[in-house]
């Protein structure tokens, strides 16, 4: 039996201590996963039941039993990042294409994500949220997947 989405938040909240960011939403195999935020930190936080592809992937900080679910509590990481990215098809990067309007946003910090993706929901723009170059990289000390990291979390 699937778990309700419903039981799926009130699972988190309960394990993480915070509240879950309902546009982070996803359900995977067996479960859902969810970004969860506790005063300034956020986690990663994934609710499974039986066999779930992702528990072997995952990097966890902290694992336990809730309301008989399998939680597993984990840090914004570049493998978690990974992770996500490949199971949850809409934070992964995609191609614009030729058609349609796309913006650029040069988020050096990638702390603007989960500001500006709101903005075009249900719009027919497509936000670029990890426009970087090269000379981006070397200025700040930092490749471009950390920067489709930061993108990834926001």
């Amino acid at each position: 039996m699937a778990i309700k989405q419903a039981l799926a938040v009130k699972t988190m909240e309960a394990a993480a201590g915070g509240k879950v960011v309902s546009a982070s939403m996803s359900e995977v195999t067996n479960g859902w996963v969810a970004l969860v935020i506790k005063v300034a930190d956020k986690k990663l936080v994934c609710v499974t039941q039986g066999e779930c592809p992702l528990t072997a992937m995952w990097a966890v900080e902290n694992s336990c039993e809730q309301d008989g679910l399998h939680v597993d509590i984990m840090s914004l990481n570049a493998n978690n990042a990974a992770v996500i990215r490949r199971f949850v098809k809409w934070a992964a990067p995609s191609a614009c294409g030729t058609k349609g309007t796309s913006i650029g946003f040069s988020d050096w910090l990638g702390a603007a994500g989960g500001c500006i993706a709101p903005l075009f929901a249900k719009k027919q723009v497509k936000p670029v949220l990890a426009e970087y170059s090269a000379a981006d990289s070397v200025l700040l000390k930092r490749n471009f997947l950390e920067a489709v990291d930061a993108a990834t979390w926001g």
